[in-house]
Order: structure tokens, then sequence, then C-alpha cells
């Protein structure tokens, strides 16, 4: 695939679908590829979203062929996801890097509300995934490094998007609000018992406060996965999925990295003692990135955002999301919470000394 990897819902929830794209897909395929003459070769991804414990299509990918190029055409279900074409333009605008760029975009077409969909033609970009999930060699864990020094330095120069409130009240106020709208999908869904995220939740609010305050928001890319970030033969780098650029705490990129890799674990039977020493060796390699040497806070900022990404696995994507009835069932399930709740407990001590 070359632009995520999300598997599909089940075909149960996929009947709760809404939005105007996925009422006739066929007929706005067909219609757009016939004006674009985009020879479509296969569908390599669907993204959904929840709203009130209902899926609705984001955006549907295709891989194939336009004037000759191996090209993906991408469709945007929602006016968010639109803007693809434009936040390349603004990213290379500033970009310095020799050895990173985005793909380049051959057509598009802006969402519209009379519609319900626009898309984009993009570059398909023939390279693999920086990482291999979940497990990385010790070559690509050096690799990133080296990218990631040069794309917080040299790729990100100059921010196009102005933060509005950097308060730590505001990030406060932030971080509470998708975590309540994540608990609001689970209680929707009905997987999580209480207990399975209560204490977990009042600990982590608990924390909050303290490390807001000295973590200030920065300017990155806000869903840094392995997916997105491709080597080409060359050595150099295609960064993917220019919707997301905006603001987070400090380094939640490198915690964005871990929580997409922990969803790739597959095991129903993964060691505790494992699945720390995992994690532990992510912080480690981090800890070798020219950058956060600088930052004497490091070590603690990044396990409060790994924190903060375990309680999303525990109550958004266990507990609301895709990652039920599809890797082993419920077995699958229980073991995945487990195996997060006591990372969250073994985090949780540290950061609260």
């Amino acid at each position: 695939m070359v632009i995520g990897t999300q598997p599909l819902p089940e075909k149960l929830e996929e009947e709760n679908q809404f939005n105007a794209l996925i009422k006739n897909p066929t007929k706005t395929v067909s219609q757009v590829t016939r004006e674009t003459k985009f020879k479509v070769k296969k569908e390599i991804y669907r993204n959904f979203d929840t709203v009130k414990g209902k899926y609705y299509l984001r955006s549907l990918i295709y891989e194939g062929t336009y004037k000759g190029k191996h090209a993906v055409l991408k469709f945007h279900g929602t006016e968010d996801v639109s803007h693809d074409a434009d936040e390349i333009r603004n990213f290379e605008s500033q970009n310095e890097s020799k050895i990173i760029r985005a793909p380049f975009v051959y057509a598009r077409r802006k969402w519209a509300s009379k519609t319900g969909y626009g898309f984009t033609i993009f570059e398909y970009v023939e390279a693999p995934e920086i990482f291999s999930r979940p497990s990385p060699t010790k070559a690509q864990q050096k690799d990133f490094v080296r990218f990631y020094q040069e794309y917080r330095t040299k790729a990100i120069t100059k921010p196009w998007i102005k933060l509005l409130n950097a308060k730590p009240d505001a990030v406060k106020e932030r971080v509470v609000k998708y975590t309540q709208e994540w608990l609001k999908n689970a209680k929707i869904k009905k997987r999580l018992k209480r207990s399975d995220y209560s204490s977990y939740l009042s600990r982590f609010y608990a924390l909050v406060p303290r490390y807001v305050a000295v973590m200030p928001m920065e300017f990155m890319h806000m869903h840094l996965y392995p997916e997105h970030i491709r080597k080409l033969s060359n050595g150099n780098y295609v960064l993917l999925d220019h919707v997301s650029w905006g603001y987070r705490p400090k380094w939640a990129d490198l915690s964005y990295m871990l929580w997409r890799s922990i969803l790739d674990i597959r095991s129903n039977s993964y060691p505790h003692s494992r699945f720390l020493r995992y994690v532990d060796e992510w912080i480690n390699l981090c800890k070798t990135i020219p950058l956060t040497k600088r930052d004497d806070l490091f070590d603690k900022e990044i396990k409060f955002l790994i924190l903060e990404r375990t309680i999303g696995i525990i109550i958004g994507d266990l507990g609301s999301g895709r990652y039920w009835g599809t890797q082993g069932g419920r077995k699958y399930f229980k073991h995945m919470l487990a195996l997060n709740q006591k990372l969250f407990e073994h985090l949780a001590e540290e950061l609260e000394t």
C-alpha cells in the first residue's frame, strides 16, 4: 500500500457508514476516472472515522496510471481531508532538505458540499516504509534517527499554520476534550467495563497539568507513522499524508511512531516483559537523536506522551476503534488491553515521582 494500512471494518459496521461519497461510490469513481482518464488498477485503502459510534468514509484511494505515470487517485469524503495539494505546496515552499520531499501532485479537484467529494491524483511512491512493523531492524532504526533529525531541522523550517493558543490551560483542555470523545465512543461500543479505564484515566488527568506546563506546542507532522515515510532507492525519503500538519506537544510525533507500531503487534500471547522492553528500546533509540540529546527533560516528556498514547489505545483503539473482531477477536482484545494497562501503570509510576 502507498498511503495507510488500516483494515476495513466488518460488514456489519460498514452498513453504518454515512456521507455523500459512500452513497454511490461506484458511480463517483466511474465519473471521475472517465473525466480524468485515470486507469484504476485496484483499491488500496479506505480511511474510516467514527461519529457517535457510526463509521463514515473519510477517504478512498486507488492505485493506477495517469497520463502514463504510476499514480494514486484519492477521493476526499470530507472537506477536512481535501487539502493535500495545498499542504504539499506549503510544505515544499519552506522545505530546505535535500533528502526529504513530498509526493508529486498531478491533478486535483477540491471537495464540494454539492457533490460530497473531492479528489487528488498523486505520484505513486514505489518505495518501502522506513520501518518493518512492528519490529524494525537495527539498520532501519539508525535510518529513522537520520530521517528524524533532518525532518525536524531542515524539512520544517517555518510553520505555515498559526498556533492560536499555546497556554498550558488551553493544552490541558484539548487533552481532556479528545479523551472524553474517545470515552464517549467507547461507551457506545460497550466493549469496556468501567474498571478497564476509570482509574487509568484519573491518573492520566492528574499528570496532565504537570507535563503540559513544561512541554511547548510545536509544529510537526501530527500523524508521523512508519507508512508515511518512504525510503527511496537513492537513500532519500518521501513524506506522505500532508493533511496532518499542525501543533502537538514537543516530541509527540515520536510517540505516534511507537503507537502505530504497537497496533501492529498481532500476537494473542505477547509477553508483558517483552512488551515493556519493546517500549524501552524505542525510548532508548529516540535518545540517540541529536535533537533529543539537547533536552534534559526528554526522558520524562517522551514517557508522558507514550502514556497519552496508551490511554488512546485503551479507550480509543480498543474501546471504540477497529481493533475488535479483526485481530483474533475477544482473546486479542483482552490481551492487548491487559498489556497496555500494565504499560500505563509502569509509566505512571515513573512519572508520578
